[in-house]
């Protein structure tokens, strides 16, 4: 039998190679593990010369069991590549009952990782990018109005090719009353702390708040990387059309028929 000495963690999961495979089907990862000299754990437990096998027995003597080697672990022994920094990212404030509701919710699968990456403040924001990689993105600037920092914030609501949206989002799908606060105030609260105004339900549309928010939300996610990638512009009218378009979608999924008399009128 092979006996597996390395052990990787990729990120697809937890896997065992053996020696001789990794060197003769693997010699990318081979060297750029080889090539590890940086991380904290290793510099008393490594020798001076590392070689394949060595550095093998290195990773199985860090002080972790086997199952608790993580993504982020072996991620961490490899080199960044030249001119990549690492970054940071701190959480937003979101109360524990708040999180326990997210996860309850009724969405699809792109969406909450939307959403999720929004919380955690990782979405790939021009800010970000130029942090991190400062040789491809010379600018924090946003890419598409060129006017603001590009933040989550701006990315998702502000930009001035974006809020036009979400106004006329909040005032015809949501009962807004006349002391509402700002816009902004409205769409943080729906993020941070899942409380929406009550729901103008437009024909009778039977979802709930958090469900048509959702699909103002990823209209605009796709609205802006088809400005990116495509040179689409970004239109109110078209966000407006593409969020009754996923409103539709949203009740096929649950079986229910959507009159399109309220599209016409668009």
């Amino acid at each position: 039998m092979l006996l597996y000495k390395l052990v990787f963690i990729v990120t697809f999961g937890l896997f065992k190679v053996p020696d001789t495979t990794l060197i003769r089907h693997s010699p990318l990862l081979a060297s750029r593990i080889l090539a590890v000299n940086a991380h904290p754990l290793l510099p008393a437990i490594a020798p001076p010369r590392s070689t394949i096998y060595s550095l093998g027995d290195c990773l199985l003597r860090l002080p972790v069991t086997i199952h608790e080697l993580l993504t982020k672990l072996y991620r961490s022994l490899l080199p960044l590549p030249l001119g990549v920094r690492l970054g940071t990212t701190v959480s937003l404030p979101v109360s524990a009952l708040t999180w326990t509701k997210f996860w309850r919710l009724t969405m699809p699968h792109r969406c909450r990782t939307l959403w999720f990456r929004f919380l955690h403040d990782c979405l790939p924001t021009r800010a970000i990018l130029h942090h991190r990689v400062p040789n491809l993105f010379p600018s924090p600037m946003c890419h598409v109005c060129s006017v603001s920092t590009d933040n989550s914030i701006h990315m998702l609501f502000s930009c001035p090719t974006k809020l036009p949206f979400w106004k006329y989002f909040f005032h015809e799908l949501f009962i807004c009353a006349s002391d509402t606060p700002s816009l902004q105030v409205l769409f943080l609260s729906a993020l941070l702390k899942l409380s929406f105004p009550p729901v103008r339900h437009p024909q009778g549309i039977p979802l709930r708040p958090h469900q048509i928010f959702s699909a103002a939300l990823t209209t605009v996610w796709q609205a802006h990387w088809r400005f990116v990638f495509e040179d689409k512009l970004i239109l109110p009218d078209s966000l407006r059309t593409s969020t009754y378009s996923q409103i539709t979608t949203l009740l096929h999924r649950k079986h229910v028929p959507f009159l399109q008399s309220h599209l016409v009128s668009l």
